[in-house]
């Protein structure tokens, strides 16, 4: 229980940096006409996007392991936490850009059929629809038992996730091309799944290995957000289409990794982190709402760069609260379940700069 405390804890962190990091390039975008420093190339996203799919993978292997998670309460859970909120969010966006943007999003049965599983309905659901698939294909992960296996695996899809994210060209004629073709299929993001959980079958190594960087976790982590940013720039490529990510996101995860080592020291800020690390999922399907209603409802003198720390703070904390609001329902036995203790609320005199 000790172990998986700690893993979860990790994971929440790595969750709270990567949905921050989300969040921070789409309310910059909402300053872009202030100020150069918000000229930040909009597919800076992708990258975080990629994160995301790490995060899931190593949070699967946890939760399937975990005390009380058989295959039946995976599967369950994975239903009411991941299927009917994507349901209901797809159809509420599509509803907003029909009703209220007026535009027609209906061009036939297939192809808006197509468009709907795979996410298309608003932006970035398409992770969501990647996950989905996940979900259907995660049991066979767990015939892997060998790390020669996991190893083997991980090269393997490194091969699949760069033939079809770099190399592939989907034909429009043909039906199945187009299927392969979308931003959403598993095999443009099986690379980063499998990787999160290769992290999660090595939790002990990883842990190790995060001791050994300590703060130098700081630095290589500076270091290579500074190197995608440069990278997006220079190629003009968008941050999931750069083949420089598939190196990139696994160094930035291991980095983020030896940084919690001292975060967590600092107990009030491990408390903040956890807390959005743990409705990163929701929060990533309600913050393109709130972004909308933000931008709709702000008066204009709002969005210049003096209130930029005011209008991300009521972003992040709006998608939060909403994410909270609505778990109230789907998340009660969930929370019985959590695979995290939390010893921080039963000793207040550890609320110190350890």
């Amino acid at each position: 229980m000790q172990k998986t405390n700690q893993e979860m804890k990790m994971i929440y962190f790595v969750s709270a940096i990567t949905c921050i990091g989300i969040l921070l390039v789409h309310v910059l975008n909402m300053f872009s006409s202030e100020a150069s420093i918000t000229a930040f190339p909009y597919e800076l996203d992708q990258p975080g996007v990629a994160m995301l799919a790490v995060i899931v993978g190593m949070v699967f292997v946890i939760l399937e392991r975990s005390v009380g998670y058989d295959r039946k309460r995976f599967y369950q859970v994975g239903f009411v936490k991941i299927v009917l909120p994507f349901v209901g969010m797809s159809i509420l966006y599509l509803a907003i850009t029909k009703i209220v943007m007026e535009v027609s999003v209906f061009t036939g049965w297939k192809t808006h059929i197509l468009d709907f599983v795979m996410g298309n309905s608003f932006y970035h659901l398409y992770f969501v629809a990647a996950v989905l698939q996940l979900y259907l294909v995660f049991p066979l992960f767990q015939l892997v038992r060998t790390k020669m296996g996991w190893t083997i695996l991980l090269i393997i899809s490194f091969v699949v996730n760069a033939y079809f994210l770099f190399l592939y060209s989907p034909d429009a004629a043909n039906t199945v091309a187009q299927i392969f073709g979308q931003k959403a299929i598993l095999v443009k993001w099986i690379f980063f799944f499998v990787f999160g959980v290769f992290l999660a079958q090595h939790g002990e190594l990883v842990q190790a290995i995060s001791k050994k960087l300590n703060w130098g976790g700081y630095v290589s982590f500076v270091g290579l957000m500074c190197f995608v940013v440069y990278d997006i720039q220079a190629t003009e490529a968008v941050g999931s289409n750069s083949w420089t990510v598939m190196i990139t996101i696994p160094l930035i995860t291991v980095s983020l990794l030896a940084m919690y080592d001292s975060v967590k020291k600092v107990i009030l800020l491990d408390l903040f982190l956890t807390g959005i690390g743990k409705n990163v999922f929701g929060v990533y399907l309600i913050f393109p709402l709130v972004l909308f209603v933000t931008s709709t409802v702000l008066p204009g003198a709002m969005f210049r760069m003096e209130y930029f720390v005011l209008v991300f703070a009521i972003v992040l904390g709006t998608s939060v609260f909403i994410n909270k609001a609505m778990t109230l329902y789907t998340g009660k036995d969930g929370a019985e379940k959590d695979p995290v203790s939390h010893p921080y609320t039963m000793k207040t005199k550890e609320l110190s700069v350890n």
